[in-house]
């Protein structure tokens, strides 16, 4: 089976840019942080910003919901004060995976090229690589899963995984 880093497109040139700092501030609702948004002329949302936090659209919160029940979501909203515009995002909590392979390759105690071990990733679908940040890797049923439903302003990046050992 193979694995993808999910990642927000850098080629996307007028995504809305978060506020430097990008500290998530709570709304009314405890389960509700607004993050404002740059003023600037042009802006795209994309389906998934990878900073302040791993931001998904909330039309893909159910799919993955579905392939990793115990993701935890918050709600998000990106304001744009100027345009009186918002949108609303879920903040993604999915389970950290000790699962890097020895074939990794290293520099200076960090992951230079990501190698997964499938016999440690398990079951998981959605989560994110221990000691690789904050990246979010996700199987190729739910990228697939994610394009069919739309998916913009995301790509995905192929990670290799380790040679299995002929018995």
């Amino acid at each position: 089976m193979d694995y993808f880093i999910l990642k927000q497109d850098p080629d996307l040139n007028h995504t809305a840019r978060i506020r430097s700092g990008g500290k998530m501030s709570k709304a009314a609702s405890v389960s509700t942080k607004v993050v404002y948004v740059e003023d600037q002329l042009f802006k795209d949302y994309p389906d998934f910003y990878e900073r302040p936090g791993l931001l998904i659209a909330k039309k893909f919160k159910k799919v993955l919901g579905l392939y990793q029940p115990e993701i935890k979501f918050q709600t998000v909203v990106l304001v744009d004060k100027k345009e009186k515009h918002q949108v609303s995002y879920d903040l993604l909590q999915v389970p950290t995976v000790d699962c890097v392979s020895e074939e990794s390759e290293f520099r200076f105690d960090k992951i230079i090229t990501l190698v997964l071990d499938l016999q440690l990733v398990g079951d998981y679908r959605v989560f994110k690589v221990k000691g690789y940040g904050n990246q979010l890797v996700v199987r190729l049923d739910v990228a697939e899963s994610l394009l069919r439903r739309g998916a913009y302003g995301i790509i995905f990046e192929k990670v290799k995984i380790k040679k299995q050992e002929m018995v």
